[in-house]
Formats: structure tokens, sequence, C-alpha cells
């Protein structure tokens, strides 16, 4: 991933950035609190090395506010915090690598995803689907039966890449195997607070599992708040003790040696959610990601209507989805599509296991404009259209 985001050449469009525009992070929320802040007789607080998992206070205003639009109760001692999900997620992977090697996912799912659980030694099996790419949760049983003591990695709400949501009632199974065969599920679950259309947010992947031992949701600021913050949170089921997942997640060496994983932006952001700023806040982000996927999603869909290329409608998140027959996407591109000034990423880079059955492409509407999108959509069309007539 480069390291800064500028638009030098005019002419290209990086759909493939999934990194939220600057005019979505919190800077204008946040700009009234910085000189209240600064002059806090608790800013010292901010400074120090904090709790392992969190102050309480910062994981009751997680809890209160990030919570609030689920339909399950949340309780402050389940989240710990972190300095963002692939944080998380690595921590959690750390954890779990005493008890298996394995470690299931959706046949296409997040590339840097991907990337950290095969640096920790994991082997990526792709979880068994139906012809539609639904998940076969009967096949899946069998799976998990023949590896007890596996992980599996989900991005379960407007999933990256396919936009997808996983319904209630698949993931109460997946919860009730998972408990059968001893399986961990990790839910990634950075895009569950932007659903479109005034839906409200699913309740956390780890709110169906109270036990604690089975599910972690995590959470993250940086696709609602911006990355800059380098706060995140894992959230586990409400029956926390000494010895539960949790707890031996945070009895890991960095937290004994440095206490908090970001105290400062844990301190800033928790009085910023007791401010009252975060609603507004979100409300414009999904207000905005909405209208952009509108314009990217409506002249493709337009367009292709009668070709070989389904385009998925977005109901969240950040990404557009075209299925497309194996053939069109080698005539599109290998790795990044750069005909017309418009680069998106292919289905190869997410690719759990092998060859999938899936192959199509990901557009990413959140680090442009509605109106830039449009232009993006236009030169995506004209290039495709004249590649596989």
């Amino acid at each position: 991933m480069e390291r800064s985001a500028t638009r030098s050449n005019a002419e290209l469009f990086r759909l493939d950035w999934g990194w939220p525009s600057a005019d979505l992070h919190a800077t204008e929320s946040f700009q009234p609190l910085f000189k209240q802040w600064s002059t806090s007789t608790k800013l010292g607080e901010a400074f120090f090395y904090g709790e392992r998992e969190g102050s309480m206070r910062t994981r009751e205003s997680f809890a209160r506010t990030l919570c609030a639009d689920g339909d399950q109760e949340r309780f402050a001692t389940s989240i710990v915090v972190t300095s963002g999900a692939g944080i998380g997620l690595d921590l959690i992977l750390g954890e779990c690598q005493r008890r298996t090697n394995t470690c299931f996912t959706q046949s296409l799912t997040y590339h840097n995803a991907l990337g950290i659980i095969r640096e920790r030694g994991f082997s990526t099996l792709a979880l068994a689907e139906t012809e539609d790419h639904a998940l076969d949760l009967d096949r899946i049983e069998a799976q998990f039966r023949q590896n007890p003591e596996a992980i599996c990695y989900l991005v379960p709400t407007y999933s990256n890449p396919c936009s997808e949501s996983l319904d209630i009632s698949t993931r109460k199974a997946l919860v009730d195997m998972a408990l059968r065969y001893n399986v961990k599920i990790i839910a990634d679950e950075v895009y569950r607070l932007l659903p479109f259309r005034k839906q409200s947010a699913q309740a956390s992947f780890a709110s169906l599992d109270p036990s604690g031992e089975c599910v972690v949701s995590l959470g993250s600021f940086t696709k609602i708040a911006g990355p800059g913050l380098r706060l995140g949170w894992l959230e586990f089921g409400s029956c926390v003790t000494e010895s539960s997942w949790a707890s031996r997640i945070s009895t890991q060496s960095v937290f004994i040696n440095g206490g908090c994983l970001n105290q400062f932006s844990a301190w800033v952001v928790s009085q910023w959610l007791d401010g009252g700023g975060f609603p507004a806040h979100l409300s414009k982000v999904r207000e905005s990601l909405a209208m952009r996927a509108e314009a990217l999603f409506s002249p493709l869909h337009q367009a292709f209507k009668g070709t070989a290329l389904t385009v998925r409608e977005p109901q969240g998140g950040y990404f557009v989805w075209i299925d497309m027959p194996a053939k069109c996407l080698k005539q599109l591109s290998t790795r990044f599509y750069d005909f017309g000034g418009v680069r998106f990423r292919d289905s190869t880079v997410f690719q759990s296991s092998g060859n999938s059955a899936r192959y199509g492409c990901r557009l990413s509407f959140s680090y442009y404009s509605a109106p830039e999108l449009r232009r993006a959509a236009a030169r995506f069309i004209e290039g495709t259209l004249s590649l596989i007539a």
C-alpha cells in the first residue's frame, strides 16, 4: 500500500484504493474540542501507559456509543482496545497459533488479512459455497468436523471485496457449529456501522456468542473517523472472566510491556464519543458514502445489463463488486485494471486457496466524490465494453 494518497494525475482514478477521502475524516468534528482538551486537567491520562485493555471509561464509551445500534446488550468488559483491526487480527492469530495452523476464510476475502494470516504460518482454506456463492452450511459443518480447533476469518458485513453480508440465520448457524467443534471465529467488522438508506447497523457477530470463547469481532475507527487515529477494538461475548479468551489476549507480552496499545488516541476518542459528536459525524459519512455508491453503481448497472457482467448493488461499506466469467476478467486485467485511466483490484488477489470459482473485480467509491465517480464509471464502461464486445 502506498504511504500517501495524491491525485497528481487527474486522468487516473484509483478505484483500487479502499481508503476514506479526507472529507470523511472526523477533522471537523474534532477541531472545536482540541482547545478544550489542551487545558483539561485529565489530559495527563492520555500520556501514560494506560490499562492493558484500555481504561474502563474508554471501554464504557466504546460500548455505549459503538454498540448502540445493535439489538444485543454489550458490556464494557468485553472490549479490548487495539491500534487498529489489522493489529487486532495479528494479536488473535498469535494467541491461536498454539492450537492450530488452519484458517478458514470465505473464498474471496480481504487480501491484506490473507497476508497477515499467512505470515503467521496459517494455511488458508476456503469455506464451502453454493453455486450462487452463498455459504454452504452443510458442507462447512463437515469442514469444521474434519478440522476441530481451527480458526475462521470472516468479513461478514459489506464484505471486502464483494460487498455482501451474511444474514442472521447464517451467523447463528456458524456460531453453533463453531461451538460444537471448538472453532474460533474472527469477524472483521470494520464496515458494520456503515449501512445505507437509514438502515440500522447489525449487532456485532460477537454478541451472538455470550460465552465469549467462540467469536471475536474486530472494530476500527479507520473507516468511520480516520486511519491516522490508528485505533480499533476487539469485542468478545459478555461473559468475560480472568481466564477467558479476552483475558488471554491482553496478557500477551506486548500488553505487559506497554499497557494500552494506543492510549493517546483512545483517550482522545473516548472524550469525543462522550461529547456527543460521533452520531452526527457518522450520519454524514453514511450519507456521503451512499451518494458515492449510487454514482458508481447506477451507470455500471445500466451499461452492463444483458452482458456477462453482473454489478452487485452495495447496501453499505466501501465497494461495488462486479461478477464476470474468468475469460472476461482475463481480457480486462491481470492485477490492476488501467484501461482508460481507471484502476481496480481483481479477484485473483482475494483468493483464499488456489483458484476460486468466483471471478470479478472490486471498485471502491470511498475516495472520490460523486461527480468524479460518475466520470470514472463512464471511462470504465467505455473501456470494458470495447474489450468484451
